[in-house]
C-alpha cells in the first residue's frame, strides 16, 4: 500500500504488522517470565496483566505488534521492580535480565549483528541496555550495599 500524503502515511505506518496470536504468546511469555521472578502474581487473564506490565521497543518507543524485530524494555508499573528485555525477531522472542549484563550484551550484539544495523543504532542500544542495568542496580540502594 503506498500514501500520498503525510497524514496517510503517518495512519499507514501506524498500523500493527504481526498478528495478534504472535503478540499475545510473548505477551503470554514475558507475563510468565514476570511471574517466575516474583513481579507479577498468578492467576489473572492476560487483559489484566496488560494493564499492569508495559513492553516498548528501546528506539522506537513502540508497543509490540507494531514491528517484527525489536529490542523491548518490559516494566511493571509497580515500585521497585526490575526492568527486563526481550529481543524479538519476528515470531521468536528471548527474555533477558540485565542482572547478567555479560549476557545480556551477548545476546543484543549479536541480534544487532544479524541485523546488520548502522554503528550509530548499535551504540544506541548498547546505551539503552546498560541504562536499564543501571537503573535496576539503583532501584534498591539496601541491595547495592550487600553485592
Amino acid at each position: 500500500m503506498t500514501c500520498s500524503s503525510l497524514l496517510s502515511s503517518f495512519i499507514c505506518t501506524g498500523q500493527m504488522i504481526e498478528s495478534q496470536g504472535v503478540v499475545d504468546s510473548t505477551k503470554q511469555d514475558v507475563i510468565n517470565f514476570l511471574i517466575s521472578q516474583n513481579d507479577l502474581e498468578k492467576g489473572k487473564e492476560i487483559k489484566e496483566y496488560d494493564k499492569r506490565i508495559h513492553i516498548l521497543e528501546l528506539l522506537e518507543e513502540t508497543v509490540l505488534g507494531y514491528n517484527r524485530i525489536g529490542i523491548y524494555r518490559i516494566r511493571v508499573f509497580t515500585s521497585h521492580t526490575k526492568q527486563y528485555l526481550v529481543i524479538k525477531n519476528n515470531s521468536e522472542h528471548q527474555i533477558l535480565d540485565t542482572d547478567d549484563l555479560g549476557k545480556t550484551l551477548q545476546a543484543v550484539i549479536n541480534f544487532l549483528v544479524e541485523q546488520k544495523l548502522p554503528n550509530v543504532k548499535i551504540l544506541a542500544y548498547i546505551d539503552s541496555v546498560t541504562q536499564i542495568y543501571k537503573i535496576n542496580e539503583n532501584r534498591n540502594p539496601a541491595k547495592i550495599k550487600q553485592d
